[in-house]
């Protein structure tokens, strides 16, 4: 069971500097250049980048796993960022941004950190066919929220969480001992 606990006041100044930050980035100002003016959201990513990554974080300190359990991110800003720039560079390819999703996705994973493990199954064109199809649904306007959802509920599905477990179940399979009079050795036998 996954709760949340936190609330407005811890995150509203990091959240306010992003509404800041995009007002600002379209504001119209006749005396600049207009190519300059044009660069100005370019400029903003490295800014934007960290209050992204702060509210991430404060949105991962506060979800709780049935009501104890306490995960943090752990990333850092420059792979964060890198990320980032690399999926807007990726958009130009059309198709090539669905395997920077997937990359990113597996990266927010290893950087949870707690008392389980986080890894992202989902993969590129799993990525690019179901966007597709929630593009192609949301062109109808009614089905949005629905498109929303399923896109949603899939990346979610994506995600598993190893407690330790799992990694002892594989254990047991690799390391499991046939019974004796099978034509496998005995208890006794195997080291």
């Amino acid at each position: 069971k996954l709760s949340f606990e936190g609330q407005g006041g811890e995150i509203w100044l990091p959240v306010v500097l992003v509404i800041l930050l995009g007002w600002f980035s379209n504001l119209p100002w006749p005396e600049v250049d207009p190519p300059l003016l044009a660069m100005r959201p370019l400029l903003l990513i490295p800014i934007n980048i960290l209050l992204y990554l702060l509210i991430f974080r404060w949105f991962v300190a506060f979800v709780r796993f049935n009501g104890n359990r306490q995960v943090s991110f752990v990333g850092s800003y420059w792979p964060y960022l890198g990320y980032y720039l690399l999926y807007v560079v990726s958009m130009v390819s059309i198709i090539g941004w669905a395997w920077v999703m997937a990359a990113w996705a597996r990266w927010h994973c290893r950087n949870l950190v707690g008392d389980a493990a986080f890894s992202f199954h989902g993969k590129g064109h799993e990525i690019l066919w179901r966007c597709v199809v929630c593009m192609v649904g949301c062109i109808l306007v009614i089905p949005i929220p629905w498109m929303i959802a399923w896109l949603t509920k899939w990346f979610t599905s994506q995600v598993s969480m190893d407690d330790g477990t799992r990694a002892q179940a594989e254990t047991l399979e690799t390391f499991q001992i046939e019974q004796p009079g099978h034509g496998s050795p005995s208890p006794e036998q195997t080291p």
